[in-house]
């Protein structure tokens, strides 16, 4: 139950929550396998219950166009793959997050200069929790799969808090796309929880810490539009 509350204070008053975070460090691991776990579940519930031919069309059509040598020898190797997906998709999340987690604890011992109070683990925690955004990510797309009237849902419902499933302004195969999809209004959220961290655990200013927490997504996303 302490580390609901803990979830709970982080997301609802991220200064006070990263302040005992900082003061208590023996449980701040906590959350990580929690997170895991939890990724690892929702991307094996969204993909297990797809037919077959639904999920490989679904992956053509996010693959871009193809001539017809190129669509057929793409179907044969997803038509392969397609029965494994619920348990490739969730392997590849938890990877995917464990190297993305460790970027941003480099990230952050390096802007904290390697302040001596902090250890790359110290960091690499942090990360977890400024992430906790995306767990909520994760529960409104359970919620959305079950609402669905069907299992057979589209590959980018995976990204409905997307710039681009919001506003609907591009479709598979445009130059933006990818850009789009990958600009996730729970990243606004995430840059708030890193702000607020950053400026109790370093003892910035607001401004500073907010431009530090912003950086890597503007970098990020400015490069990838250029």
């Amino acid at each position: 139950m302490h580390l609901f509350n803990q979830v709970i204070q982080v997301l609802t008053s991220p200064l006070a929550g990263f302040n005992e975070l900082k003061a208590k460090t023996s449980w701040r691991w906590q959350l990580l396998p929690l997170q895991l776990l939890l990724m690892a579940l929702v991307m094996w519930f969204f993909y297990q219950g797809m037919s077959l031919p639904h999920l490989v069309e679904q992956q053509l059509l996010l693959a871009g166009p193809m001539n017809p040598a190129e669509k057929e020898q793409a179907t044969a190797v997803l038509g392969q793959m397609a029965s494994n997906m619920a348990y490739i998709a969730p392997a590849m999340a938890v990877v995917t997050s464990l190297i993305v987690t460790s970027l941003c604890a480099i990230y952050f011992l390096l802007v904290s200069r390697f302040d001596k109070r902090y250890s790359f683990g110290d960091w690499f925690q942090f990360a977890v929790w400024t992430q906790l955004p995306m767990l909520i990510n994760l529960l409104g797309l359970v919620v959305l799969v079950l609402l669905a009237s069907s299992p057979d849902v589209p590959l980018t419902l995976a990204n409905y808090a997307s710039i681009n499933q919001l506003f609907d302004l591009t479709q598979p195969g445009d130059a933006k796309f990818n850009l789009l999809e990958n600009l996730n209004l729970f990243y606004v959220w995430q840059i708030i929880l890193a702000a607020a961290g950053l400026e109790r655990w370093l003892d910035l200013s607001k401004q500073k810490a907010y431009a530090l927490a912003a950086l890597p997504y503007v970098l990020i996303f400015g490069l990838w539009a250029l």
